[in-house]
């Protein structure tokens, strides 16, 4: 292949990626939840939901603290994030472009990710997958270039740093990189000494313990609240395991490319003549399938699997890479090109005006059910006509809670809600994301994937009213009590409110609301 076919399949894998991002481009309404928390940073109240406690709303600190310094240059986080996503794709598909080596591989690889809703739905969306995406690319071109050889101390340390961020991005990612990292460590034990290894484990660990340190003293716990709301449901395992064969399937159902492709990365693993390095690749990503379907899946079809998603890709592109595939590889991305155009719904061929609002078991296809009011073509047409955006019911139910006269209210879809109702609003949300005591307490009655109900306490809204524990069920008011000391006390160092958040990290108060 001629340097000048090459260059002309390079231009053309990064222009139709670039299209088919800007058609698709979408705040997801979730991510307003992480919008109000940094607003609420800038209003000098620190990094809370609401005004009055403090509490871990997002998910991703890396992705927090990118965000906030979005907000330093400008007011619009809708379009500032979306500009902050389009950087980390467009440095994803260059990390991807030197990763895989050849022009033909790489379009093959463009070809797979615009057929993918799983995946390219996330590029955008204001969630923090974008990054993800970003550090996993530099993750596998550091992997596979130690691999290829010759390894070097500063290769190991560098691909041992990324796996640290990668954890800051979320916990849950650790399951992906586990088994490279541990394969690495293994394979280059004697490259460095023993003081050599404990300095690039602590300092692959430093950006966690030092977050999750600050998480601690600040918030009183080192998870985001959000894990406990989805993970302490109280909610039978069996339920949860089944649950999350349901979401596989409805991944099938809306999304087949996606399994498909990480089922043959699956596959390659257990082949003899796959590398053995790859392999490895293919472990963590049934690690990490192993930990969604623990977990019981999510109601955001493909948003886990879509960091299986690009792992697969190159395993499966870097297992057919050999001068003599190329032809097979442009016939490959020919096909997948055409899968995309004209399967019954993949990113290459979603309208610009896309809506879907159907559910499969619990399962949405998130994109479908905000597109219409959270696109990038509709901020636009809204900006062009001089009206408010978004115009999402939700988003107007907000603005109307500006002018409310009682400062608290119950909602349970709280981003769009929560980030336009203003800043001095108390919202208690039953689905707990936001709230600290409903995120304890064992789900009720009805549930789905990813929106694990509470029934609100009685006397609960009163509380938050007046800042006085009046639960109507003394020992949940008693752990009510407690649990306002380390969340609310203006005294971050007080020994009192330190003794608390240790007994309640050491479960000292679970019998309070163990029934």
């Amino acid at each position: 292949m001629t340097s000048r076919q090459a260059t002309f399949l390079t231009a053309l894998a990064f222009v139709l990626a670039v299209f088919v991002f800007l058609k698709n481009a979408w705040v997801a309404e979730d991510a307003y939840i992480v919008f109000r928390s940094i607003e609420q940073l800038f209003a000098g109240r620190g990094p809370v939901w609401n005004p009055h406690e403090r509490v871990q709303t997002f998910t991703s600190p890396l992705w927090f603290w990118l965000l906030a310094g979005v907000r330093l240059f400008t007011t619009d986080l809708y379009l500032g994030t979306l500009c902050l996503s389009f950087g980390l794709f467009l440095g994803t598909l260059l990390v991807l472009h030197r990763t895989l080596r050849s022009a033909p591989s790489f379009l093959l690889a463009v070809a797979l990710l615009v057929g993918s809703t799983g995946f390219f739905d996330y590029t955008s969306s204001g969630l923090e997958n974008g990054l993800a995406y970003f550090l996993i690319a530099l993750y596998l071109k550091s992997y596979l270039a130690l691999l290829d050889g010759p390894a070097t101390k500063n290769r190991v340390v560098g691909l041992l740093a990324l796996a640290g961020l990668l954890v800051c991005v979320r916990h849950d990612l650790g399951f992906l990189m586990l088994p490279m990292s541990l394969f690495v460590v293994k394979g280059n034990v004697r490259l460095l000494t023993r003081r050599q290894w404990v300095g690039a484990i602590a300092l692959a660990l430093l950006p966690l313990l030092a977050w999750s340190a600050f998480s601690l003293l600040y918030y009183g716990f080192p998870f985001p609240n959000t894990a406990y709301a989805k993970l302490n449901t109280g909610i039978p395992r069996s339920k949860l395991l089944f649950q999350s064969l349901e979401c596989l399937y409805a991944s099938f159902v809306f999304d087949g490319l996606t399994l498909l492709i990480v089922l043959s990365a699956v596959m390659l693993t257990f082949d003899r003549a796959t590398k053995i390095g790859l392999r490895f690749l293919g472990y963590g990503i049934l690690a990490s399938l192993g930990y969604f379907v623990w977990a019981g899946g999510d109601f955001m079809q493909g948003r886990f699997l879509s960091y299986a998603y690009l792992v697969s890709v190159v395993v499966i592109l870097r297992s057919m890479e050999r001068p003599d595939w190329r032809v097979n590889q442009l016939l490959g991305a020919g096909l997948m090109l055409l899968f995309g155009a004209i399967y019954q719904h993949t990113p290459l061929n979603s309208p610009v005006h896309y809506d879907n609002q159907s559910i499969v078991g619990g399962v949405a296809d998130e994109r479908g059910f905000y597109f219409a009011d959270l696109s990038l073509t509709s901020y636009l047409h809204h900006r062009r006509e001089g009206r408010a955006f978004p115009s999402h019911e939700w988003a107007e139910k907000g603005r109307a809670l500006r002018g409310a006269a009682d400062p608290v209210s119950v909602q349970e879809q709280i981003g769009l809600y929560g980030y336009l109702g203003g800043l001095d609003r108390k919202i208690v949300d039953p689905l707990a994301l936001s709230d600290p005591l409903l995120a304890r307490l064992p789900v009720t009655g009805w549930w789905r994937v990813g929106h694990y109900r509470r029934v609100v306490p009685v006397g609960y809204l009163k509380s938050v009213r007046t800042g006085v524990p009046s639960l109507k069920d003394a020992r949940l008011n008693e752990y009510y009590t407690h649990l306002k000391l380390v969340t609310e006390s203006p005294d971050l160092l007080a020994p009192e409110r330190l003794k608390t958040i240790a007994r309640f990290n050491l479960g000292a108060y679970n019998r309070l609301i163990s029934r």
